[in-house]
């Protein structure tokens, strides 16, 4: 939506957005255009390095959700009671994932 604004204000109302090549040479387009005909691409490149890095900061915070999500069953009913055990189910969770601990490896412990 950003990048049919930005082209219908850079470049024309009738700029082709349909397919990922059409959309990059219009950013292409538009960028020239922005900065006088000349690309900086050290800024470019900082830029993309930095999306990389948050990329992989959100990759780890989603492996993170996932690893305590998969704690939430166990303690389902803890949660449904009072603030109390609420809180208690929570840290327990928490502890269970800061340290590394996966459901799947308490069960294998378990196992007769």
């Amino acid at each position: 939506m950003v990048l049919k604004a930005l082209a219908d204000h850079h470049l024309g109302a009738e700029t082709p957005l349909e397919s990922a090549v059409q959309r990059a040479q219009a950013l292409h387009k538009i960028l020239r255009k922005v900065h006088g005909g000349r690309i900086n691409t050290g800024i470019l490149k900082e830029n993309i390095i930095s999306c990389d890095y948050l990329l992989e900061q959100v990759k780890k915070i989603k492996e993170e959700l996932i690893k305590e999500a998969q704690w939430r069953p166990v303690f389902a009913d803890m949660f449904r009671q009072g603030i109390k055990p609420r809180r208690r189910a929570g840290f327990l969770r928490h502890l269970l994932v800061e340290s590394g601990i996966t459901y799947a490896d308490v069960t294998e412990m378990f196992k007769v």
